[in-house]
């Protein structure tokens, strides 16, 4: 079928905010299941293997074995283990439970509670999404999933318990007023939307005054009308046609599977939006209005049974239900972020103590700047961090911290920050955790740039997300290339690079140059960061020269 476009503004894609996500959900009265010798087991493989659903609801499930023949001979196959089941609760002493199947790795089911409608139980599953960031921010988003078959057949009566369970079904929402994202699915057995009040209880369901405001995709609906052929989803039979397993051989052109959403979904106010254009009777490609989905008389563009999936799958939809499945994709968007957050420590060779620490004179002869000094060139850093600057406290020089992807080594965020004398790094409220906001949790290297010493970066990649990362540049093998020198117990990032540029070479010499004999100023041939350009700075430079740091961090 031609997919519906529903008038939503979602809600931006942002590439480093919280990372977005989609769950598939699909609603689907499976006729029945298991009968006698029942083989549809293996249509359900077929049907699932395309679909791939995040959130599936059946309907007329008959036992656990049947349930559990669902789960695991056409869901966790092929390598796939990740869908768990919830409990059936067959009520009341009907025929048929409802059943929710769920992508374990994106969803945890909290909750179940069946409601008492007659003559099937609507059931309420409460999942929420299984954010990969959960242990740091701990909190999530909810989803309300409630899954229906209403009273069957035409007339006055079955349409009044109709309208009866949806009042049931209200009552119970109305007594959990914190409720959210509410997704209602199931076979309704509504026979129309028309306002004539034949189906009363449809217009409950939607009726805007309600506590709780679910919306329909495809308001104005009327069966037996061409106009609404693709959102049809019984019969896939027709009396020529009429398949195995019972159900109804009507052909297509009934709309009772749908699936009713939270108008903050339909409106992408919230946490999870309705994604424009995924909303589907999957395998009704419009063509085959009342007929049956295998007609060979119905005429497909391009041959074959259907024009929208293959045939393989329509066979299998035409022969495990009488009813079409329902499809939507949500956006979701996390709750909260995680900052990434970590200690970093490191050791500068020129100022190095020889006993675990550094001596520097910057900040006491008041020559150390108060906002971040890595806007120029090679940094061309944009940021804005200052940091309160006062005389005594035991401050080194700025440094710019850094964190790269590990797929591609590609930079990922940059921070400038403070070196204390102990060799530990301070952000700009002088505490020592570092934070990067709203980055995913994933491995990253972890990068220190300075003005006059060389870039160094991690060896390996470092897990971040979830807890505080220590990475401490002053122990063995903590740099990549090894770029870091043993000075006694410790190791210490080479001093002399004045340009800054990852390579010490003759370039550096020529910056020296410049002001050899500079007093009292704040220069990068300071290497020894006691306020005076001297040989004694000249001399770390010639110590180290041809050193280079890898080539990720040189510029």
């Amino acid at each position: 079928m031609k997919k519906m476009t529903v008038a939503l503004l979602l809600l931006a894609l942002v590439c480093s905010v919280h990372a977005q996500d989609t769950l598939k959900m699909m609603t689907y009265n499976v006729l029945n299941y298991p009968q006698a010798g029942d083989t549809r087991d293996v249509d359900f493989r077929v049907i699932m293997e395309e679909v791939q659903p995040d959130i599936l609801i059946a309907q007329e499930v008959a036992s656990l074995a049947g349930a559990d023949m669902l789960l695991n001979n056409a869901l966790n196959v092929g390598g796939v283990n990740s869908y768990n089941r919830a409990p059936l609760m067959n009520d009341n002493g009907g025929w048929f439970g409802n059943m929710l199947y769920y992508n374990s790795t994106k969803l945890v089911l909290k909750a179940q509670t069946d409601i008492y409608v007659y003559p099937r139980d609507i059931t309420h599953y409460e999942l929420y999404y299984n954010d990969p960031q959960l242990a740091c921010h701990e909190d999530t988003m909810f989803l309300n999933v409630f899954s229906c078959h209403l009273k069957a057949s035409q007339g006055a009566t079955n349409a009044e318990a109709r309208a009866d369970a949806v009042d049931v079904l209200y009552a119970y929402m109305d007594g959990l007023p914190n409720l959210e994202n509410v997704l209602v699915g199931g076979d309704f057995n509504f026979y129309s939307d028309n306002s004539t009040g034949e189906e009363p209880g449809y217009h409950a369901l939607i009726d805007p005054g309600n506590s709780q405001v679910l919306q329909d995709v495809v308001p104005g609906w009327l069966r037996k009308n061409y106009a609404y052929r693709d959102v049809f989803t019984q019969s896939t039979r027709s009396d020529d046609y009429p398949g195995s397993w019972g159900g109804s051989p009507g052909g297509i052109d009934d709309r009772f599977d749908m699936i009713f959403f939270a108008d903050e979904i339909m409106s992408g106010t919230g946490e999870v939006s309705l994604l424009s254009g995924s909303y589907e009777v999957y395998g009704n490609d419009g063509l085959h209005y009342d007929k049956a989905l295998i007609d060979p008389s119905v005429s497909v563009p391009g041959g074959g049974l259907n024009a929208e999936v293959s045939d393989a799958v329509a066979n299998a939809l035409f022969e495990m239900s009488d009813h079409f499945p329902v499809l939507a994709e949500l956006v979701i968007d996390p709750v909260g972020s995680c900052d990434l957050r970590l200690e970093v420590r490191a050791l500068m060779e020129a100022v190095y103590d020889g006993a675990g620490g550094m001596q520097a004179e910057l900040n006491e002869l008041s020559l150390l700047p108060g906002t971040q000094v890595f806007s120029g060139a090679p940094w061309n850093y944009a940021g804005t961090e200052s940091y309160p600057v006062s005389a005594g406290d035991p401050l080194v020089d700025w440094v710019l911290i850094e964190l790269y992807a590990e797929a591609d080594t590609s930079l990922v965020a940059q921070q400038a920050a403070m070196l204390l004398e102990d060799g530990s790094v301070v952000n700009a409220n002088a505490t020592h955790t570092i934070e990067f906001e709203s980055l995913p949790g994933a491995n990253y290297f972890v990068a220190l740039r300075s003005r006059n010493h060389l870039p160094v970066i991690s060896r390996l990649p470092q897990p971040l997300g979830g807890g505080l990362l220590m990475y401490d540049f002053t122990l063995a093998d903590q740099t990549m290339g090894s770029i870091a020198k043993q000075a006694g117990a410790d190791f210490v990032i080479p001093a002399g690079d004045f340009t800054a540029n990852g390579v010490i070479e003759f370039g550096d010499y020529g910056l020296y140059m410049v002001n050899p004999s500079a007093i009292y100023t704040y220069l990068n041939a300071d290497v020894d960061m006691d306020g005076l350009v001297t040989v004694a700075d000249y001399n770390w430079y010639k110590l180290n020269w041809t050193l280079m740091s890898v080539p990720k961090v040189r510029y």
